[in-house]
Order: structure tokens, then sequence, then C-alpha cells
């Protein structure tokens, strides 16, 4: 009866005529075969029946075959006028694209057409920040970070753990987009985000730690740090725990904590022994309890182990100047700054020591020779004054005027770092004459003051 009524109809009639006899032979009579006949004929032509497409993606999920709902959702997608309708159609099909074919870029592809229609589709959103994050997809995650920020801020939060875990993963992945991106000077805020969340979040303490050591929050850098050492149990590779180790005693020693430091330290040197910087830390500590024995052993043990020059050459100034400064071994001193123009002939430090050092001495040659090569060795305003200072003290008469003295250093250097020679006139305490001895000191007086 139904199918001698389609031969009369044609066009829309019969395709609504058959979109009408599938539905009623899915529902009513439960003949899916006979149903999904007429279904397919009302779909068949230019202009699909969306009832048709519907009821077809209906049976197609009943019986699992999750291709075909996919393929029926894209069809109604094209024949719907009405966006949210299509942006639904689309979630739904990405969703079975991953979860039931585990095919997580057809799930992207689908995913990527919901956004076209609307670039807030949550479920979309979601799902770019983990593809493209675990892809590192760098520059494509960005946008979409930056768009679901807002969503995932308005979750209350406070009654699921779940929702909880799932934005402080958010905001840490975000703080790493940030990162690479570029825009470094945003990421810290983010990973502190995921913290304040869940404190024990070990991928945002172990981003957020150095980063507050960097900038210099010596509170945070430490607690973080402390965090870190607590959640793996002390436990790690050795350069990671090194590492560890050595951030968190130089935040106790900046705090003031020289006690807990110098442990930290020792720690360093237990997982890395003859580790450079965990040296460096423990001279620094010997520096601040003035144990100057000690400072110098743990120096030699640094020029021992270290292999980067300019740690050596740190090394023997340091020594140079504890030698000459606080135990007055003098001679010792002129020893390692000579070492240091072994590694560096144009070091300015050493040549400019070794120059004030000749000065007292009375050696004039010798200051003149070395403050010409710490002119030429000069590397700013700074260095270059004093350099001058230093020739005029040796080619000048016994006694100087000092006011003389300083007019003839302003005219060499010009502009200059006129606060080296306020320095200087201040260690002369007011004296308008003073002979070579006593200039000399107030050069080495003013050199050690900067």
């Amino acid at each position: 009866m139904a199918d001698r009524q389609l031969s009369g109809l044609s066009g829309l009639e019969l395709r609504d005529r058959h979109a009408e006899l599938g539905i009623i032979a899915q529902e009513r009579a439960g003949e899916t075969d006979r149903a999904v006949a007429y279904l397919r004929a009302a779909v068949s032509g230019d202009q699909p029946s969306a009832r048709a497409l519907a009821e077809l993606r209906g049976i197609a999920r009943g019986r699992g075959d999750w291709e075909q709902v996919i393929q029926l959702s894209e069809q109604e997608v094209e024949v719907s006028s009405d966006a949210a309708t299509r942006v639904r159609l689309l979630e739904e099909a990405a969703r079975i694209k991953l979860d039931q074919l585990l095919d997580r870029d057809g799930a992207a592809a689908l995913f990527k057409r919901a956004l076209s229609l609307d670039d807030h589709c949550q479920p979309a959103l979601s799902f770019f920040a983990d593809y493209y994050f675990d892809t590192e997809q760098w520059e494509d995650a960005l946008p979409v970070f930056e768009n679901f920020e807002a969503a995932i801020a308005a979750i209350d939060l406070d009654e699921d753990d779940d929702a909880r875990i799932d934005a402080t993963g958010f905001y840490y992945k975000y703080g790493v987009v940030l990162a690479h991106g570029g825009r470094e000077e945003e990421t810290l805020g983010r990973f502190a985000r995921a913290l304040e969340l869940t404190p024990t979040h070990l991928p945002s303490l172990e981003a957020a730690a150095p980063r507050y050591f960097d900038a210099q929050d010596w509170e945070k850098a430490r607690q973080s740090s402390r965090a870190i050492l607590r959640l793996r149990g002390g436990t790690g590779d050795s350069a990671s725990l090194t590492e560890l180790y050595l951030r968190l005693g130089r935040c106790e020693l900046e705090l003031g904590d020289s006690t807990s430091a110098l442990k930290r330290f020792k720690k360093a040197l237990d997982r890395t022994p003859n580790h450079v910087a965990a040296l460096q830390g423990i001279a620094s500590i010997h520096r601040l309890s003035e144990d100057w024995n000690s400072l110098l052993s743990t120096y030699n043990s640094i020029i021992k182990y270290a292999r980067d020059p300019d740690q050596v050459i740190q090394a023997y100034m340091t020594k140079g100047d504890v030698l000459e400064q606080k135990l007055q071994f003098t001679d010792k001193a002129v020893l390692h700054y000579e070492k240091v123009l072994m590694y560096d002939k144009t070091n300015w430090d050493a040549t400019a020591r070794l120059g004030q050092i000749a000065l007292r001495r009375g050696e004039l040659d010798r200051a003149g020779d070395l403050a010409s090569k710490a002119s030429k060795a000069a590397g700013n305003e700074h260095e270059k004054t004093q350099s001058v200072l230093l020739s005029k003290l040796c080619a000048g008469p016994d006694i100087f005027d000092v006011g003389t003295l300083l007019a003839d250093v302003r005219a060499d250097v010009g502009e200059g770092d006129d606060g080296v020679l306020t320095v200087f006139q201040g260690a002369l305490e007011g004296d308008t004459e003073v002979a070579r001895d006593r200039a000399a000191e107030a050069f080495r007086d003013t050199f050690r003051a900067l």
C-alpha cells in the first residue's frame, strides 16, 4: 500500500515520504532493514532529508557502525542551517573518532571544523589544548590556550577534584606553550596558578622553581625547591638533583641561612664530586664567615677541577684579593694576578691590581707600564678612568696638588666616570696636597671600594 502511494510522488514530496515511511518502519514496526531502505532513498538525492539522516545515524549508532555514524553526521552538517546543530554534530563525530576508533588525527580534523563554526567551542578547545601540546605544535597551541583560559577560570573547582586536576594541567601546559612562544614573562603566572590549585604538582614546581630563582624571588624559589625534594624523596638522576641542591643552597645563602646553604652545597658535592658551582657556593660561605684559609683551600679545588678558563681566572683573582687584602701576603697575591695574565693577557682586573701594587712599592716604571696596558684593556669608562689615574700617579711629581691631578685626569678621559675620582678624593680625606705614597694608598682604597 505504502509503496503504491510512492508511485505518484516526485522531488521533495517523494523524499519526505521515504523519510516518513522509514521512520514509521523503524519506530513503530521495528523493521530496521525495511526502514534503512526507505531512509537511504530519502538521503540519496541532491537535497537529503535531515530527518532521514538523523534516523539513519541513530540506527548506525545502535549497530555500532561508527564509520557510518560519522559519515551520516558529516552529511547532516551539510544540510543543516543551524550553526549550533552543525557544531554539535561535528563534536559528536569527533568524539567517536577519538573514543571508539582511536583516530586522534581524524578527531582533530572534525574538531577543527567545529572551531571554524564556533571559535569558543569548549570540547574542541579542550581537545586541541592536549593535541597541540602533545604534538609540540606550539604556534597552533597558543591561540587555543588563549581562547580556553576564560572557560577554565570560570569553572567552580571547590568541590570537583577531577576538574581541579584538569585545570592544574591546563595552566601548566599553558605556561610551557607561552615559554615556547617566547613569552617568558607570562609563563610564571600560569605555573603559579597551577600550584595554587595543586601545590604538589611536580611538573609545575620543576618549571616554576628555576624561574623564581632567575627572578631572584628567593623565598618562593626556596619553597618550590624544597617541595620538589620532598616529592622526589631525595631520589633522581645525579645531574638534576645536583642542580636542585645548588639552586636551594643559593636561595638559602641569599636569605641569610648560611648553615643550611652549606648543607645543600655539600649535598650537591655528594651527588657530583668536585662540582665547581658547588665549590663556589662553599667558597661564598667561607667568605661570609671570613674563614680565609678554608676559602683559599676551596679555590684551590676550583682551580684543579674547573674546565672553564673564566672560572679559573675568577678563582685566581679571588685568591689574590684575599692574600693581598685580608692576609697581607702581597708577594703571593702578585703571583696569582700574574697567573691570570697567563690565561688572559688583556685582563684588566689583574693588570690594574698589579699596577696599584707596583705603585705602592715605588716601582714607578713597572706601574706606568701596567697602567698603559690597563688603559688599552679597559672595557668601560669606569676602568678607563682608573687606568688614567694610575698613569698620572706614576708619572707626576712626588707631591701632588689634588685639584690639578683630578683636572688632568678629567682632561684625558672627557666625561669619563667621575664616580672613580669622587671615591679617590674621599679616600684622601680632604687633603689638597699629598705625597705619592699617600696617593698610592688612596688609589688602593679606591680600587677596593669599587
